[in-house]
């Protein structure tokens, strides 16, 4: 008999992982789930998974699944997965605007698993709010395309920024790309003044 490739799907109601072969998918790891899944409405299932009980101010954090991200992850009653705080967003305020995403502004620290705490903004303001509360690590913002210059894991100071240019005028960018040790992509960009700009 020939062996069959099975993969690792997360059950529809609760998260968990479950293993399902092609010729019979599972979407759910047992019947219970099955059952509440296919009976409950989606918004009382949603719900289920929330534990509001430290009052309407309190942060209410989800209870099921996570993704690598640590945010709440759900399933649309199609199968389809969305941020526990998207749905949340949706269900409390409608659709979230295009070109918005659902950001946390909990208290104090943000919590990507909180789903009272949410409102819908842009990815800026989603880090400058980060850098607000301390949950990544406060720099010299030059540009928006995300030079921190102090950040950890920033390669360029301004520093090696005017002295790449200044290299520029009489090499390659592939030159100044392999002594600087950068991609010839991100010297182009430096070059051409799409990023860190003066």
């Amino acid at each position: 008999m020939k062996s069959q490739n099975s993969s690792i799907v997360s059950c529809l109601n609760c998260g968990n992982l479950v293993r399902s072969f092609p010729s019979r998918p599972k979407k759910y790891c047992c019947h219970h789930c099955y059952i509440q899944h296919t009976t409950k409405p989606i918004e009382e299932l949603f719900w289920s998974h929330v534990d509001t009980s430290r009052g309407p101010d309190a942060c209410w954090p989800w209870t099921a699944a996570t993704n690598t991200n640590g945010h709440g992850q759900f399933h649309r009653k199609d199968g389809t997965p969305v941020g526990a705080h998207v749905f949340a967003y949706e269900l409390r305020y409608g659709p979230v605007p295009d070109g918005l995403h659902v950001l946390h502004n909990c208290p104090e620290v943000d919590d990507p698993i909180c789903m009272n705490h949410i409102y819908a903004g842009t990815p800026r303001q989603n880090v400058l709010d980060s850098y607000a509360k301390g949950s990544r690590k406060v720099g010299v913002e030059h540009h928006w395309a995300g030079q921190i210059e102090n950040n950890v894991g920033a390669k360029l100071t301004w520093g090696k920024v005017r002295e790449m240019r200044s290299y520029l005028t009489d090499h390659s960018r592939a030159d100044t790309a392999k002594k600087f040790g950068m991609s010839p992509a991100q010297v182009r960009n430096i070059d051409l003044n799409l990023c860190w700009k003066e």
